[in-house]
């Protein structure tokens, strides 16, 4: 009996632990800094990208910056949490994602994820995602890494 006791505990624990792990735009707070470094490597591309997101403006490469509406921040976590929970493989293109989240009072916490699944495609991401994202989730509000990108150097707005 205390074993299985003991086994309900660790694993209500583990569960809690991986619920808490992914790392939430929306838990930011005044004077946290994300950062999104990006990479993806394909047949006919291959490019880097570092996205800073700090009290709701999400810069990109230090060049340029946009800032982020709700729609936006909830679209970056549901991308978060589907890079959480998705595959990994199956495409030519990978697409390295590495997130790093500072406090203001100086605490680290980092997350790793390679997807060679081509989900964030916008060819494929409706099919692809489907399993891995919550039921009834618009899928044209999902901000992957390199939407934001395109949607920063859409505004084009320079950094001061």
């Amino acid at each position: 009996m205390r074993s299985k006791i003991l086994a309900v505990i660790t694993a209500a624990g583990l569960f809690s632990l991986s619920a808490d792990a992914m790392p939430r735009l929306a838990d930011l707070r005044t004077g946290d800094i994300m950062e999104i470094s990006f990479r993806s490597q394909g047949c006919f591309h291959s490019y880097r990208n570092t996205i800073a997101i700090s009290d709701g403006v999400a810069t990109v490469d230090d060049e340029m910056s946009i800032p982020l509406t709700e729609d936006m921040i909830y679209g970056i976590d549901i991308y978060l949490h589907a890079l959480d929970l998705g595959p990994s493989t199956g495409c030519t293109t990978v697409d390295f994602v590495d997130v790093t989240i500072q406090s203001r009072d100086g605490q680290q916490q980092s997350w790793n994820y390679m997807d060679g699944s081509c989900w964030t495609s916008s060819i494929t991401f409706d099919n692809a995602a489907r399993p891995w994202l919550p039921e009834g989730t618009d899928w044209g509000s999902v901000y992957s890494a390199s939407r934001l990108i395109r949607a920063a150097r859409s505004f084009n707005a320079p950094v001061e």
